[in-house]
C-alpha cells in the first residue's frame, strides 16, 4: 500500500515464526523467487567433467578471479546462475572471448607443471582418487595387472596444484619440474647460509 505520509510504500508482512504482522516502510519493493538448479544436465555434467556447487549450479574456477573458466581446459561458462542482465551479458561476453583464444590460435596450451606418479612407489591405496582431493578430477586408478591398481594423472586436466602429492602417504606422487627432493635441498641450502 502507499504511504499516506510520503512517496514510499508500506509493505505488510506476516512472520510465520513469531506469528506477528509487521509493517515496513520502503522506497522500493522487489519480489524475488527461490532459484533451483536445472536437473536435466546431470548426464552432460558427468560427460564433460564439470563440477557443480552445493546449490547444484555449474561451478566456475573462482567467482571473482576466473568467473568463466571451469576445471576442464577449453570449457567456459556463461550465466551459470541467476544474476542481473548486465552481469549476465558481461559473463557471456567473457566466456565467448575466452573461447576465441584457443580457436584463433588453433591450439590449447597445456601447463607442464603436472603431477607425476612413480609407479614403483605407488601402492594403489586410492587416497589421491577416492578422497576426491583433486579439484580438476585429473586423478584416476588403472588396473595394471589383475588385482593391482595404480594411480595415474590425466595431464590434460592436471593444473599442478599439488593436492594429490600432499595426500600421498608413500611419496609416489610429485610435481614434475618441482620435485619434493629438490625443494628440500633448496630449503636446506638457504638455511645453511
Amino acid at each position: 500500500e502507499k504511504d499516506p505520509e510520503g512517496e514510499g510504500i508500506i509493505v505488510t508482512v506476516y512472520d510465520t515464526l513469531t506469528q506477528e504482522t509487521f509493517k515496513i516502510k520502503s522506497e522500493m519493493v522487489v519480489l524475488a523467487l527461490g532459484l533451483e538448479a536445472p536437473h536435466d544436465v546431470d548426464e552432460f555434467v558427468k560427460a564433460m567433467g564439470i563440477n557443480r556447487g552445493q546449490d547444484g549450479f555449474l561451478l566456475e574456477m573462482h567467482m571473482k578471479f576466473r568467473p568463466v573458466e571451469t576445471t576442464v581446459p577449453g570449457v567456459f561458462l556463461g550465466v551459470t546462475y541467476a544474476k542481473s542482465v548486465s552481469d549476465s551479458v558481461n559473463q557471456a561476453r567473457g566466456a565467448a572471448n575466452e573461447a576465441c583464444i584457443p580457436l584463433n590460435l588453433g591450439t590449447v596450451e597445456i601447463e607442464l607443471l603436472t603431477a607425476d606418479v612413480d609407479q614403483d612407489l605407488c601402492v594403489g591405496c586410492d587416497l589421491c582418487h577416492y578422497s576426491e582431493i583433486c579439484p580438476y578430477d585429473a586423478v584416476s586408478m588403472i588396473e595394471i595387472e589383475p588385482g593391482v591398481k595404480k594411480s595415474v594423472t590425466d595431464e590434460m586436466r592436471c593444473e599442478g596444484c599439488g593436492a594429490c602429492c600432499a595426500i600421498c602417504p608413500t611419496g609416489a606422487r610429485d610435481l614434475r619440474w618441482w620435485r619434493e627432493k629438490s625443494f628440500i635441498e633448496q630449503t636446506a641450502e638457504m638455511l645453511r647460509e
